[in-house]
């Protein structure tokens, strides 16, 4: 039978509290009280014991600890470091964030804000939201003509006026993509 993980009240000192079936996962208990798990293994490479944070307690819970205890036993088979691979995949998101068009969007609309009158910036606004509702998330080098027409064409279709006709929302948003 299991020991409820309430029932690990804290010390002097942390200790770790082993995972049953779950070799190399462990419950770390602080002096201060708060848990977490610990997953504790050897670097493939250099033979090195390492540990890794999975998280803190009862924000993982016990389920969620025993799934990345077998990702990260997968990595291990496959002579992946887990702590390493978790950097990397951090950095190619970090570097990934920040090729978007959403990133370049409002880093020039900060410009923007700097040299323009509050009334101009208030009304660009919301065509830097509207582009970026629609292409935000796209690293800007994957944006194609295609693709940019596409998204000029939808906001020109969206923007009618209350004639029904067409305003010029789309060749103003056009000039802003192209600005970027």
């Amino acid at each position: 039978m299991c020991t409820p993980i309430a029932s690990h009240k804290p010390e002097k000192q942390e200790y770790l509290v082993p995972v049953k079936n779950c070799p190399k996962l462990y419950l770390r208990v602080h002096p201060t009280g708060t848990t977490s798990w610990i997953f504790r293994y050897y670097a493939p490479l250099t033979k090195k014991a390492r540990k890794m944070t999975l998280g803190v307690y009862p924000s993982v819970s016990l389920a969620s600890a025993r799934n990345l205890w077998h990702e990260n036993n997968k990595l291990l088979s496959q002579n992946i470091d887990p702590a390493d691979y978790r950097i990397e995949n951090k950095q190619q998101l970090l570097r990934k964030s920040k090729s978007t068009f959403n990133h370049f969007a409002w880093e020039h609309f900060e410009e923007l804000k700097k040299t323009h009158k509050a009334n101009t910036i208030t009304r660009k606004k919301g065509r830097y939201q509207l582009l970026c509702d629609y292409i935000g998330d796209m690293p800007i080098d994957e944006i194609e003509p295609p693709k940019m027409l596409e998204v000029l064409l939808d906001i020109q279709q969206n923007s009618l006026n209350k004639q029904g006709k067409v305003t010029d929302k789309a060749e103003r948003c056009a000039g802003i993509a192209s600005d970027i």
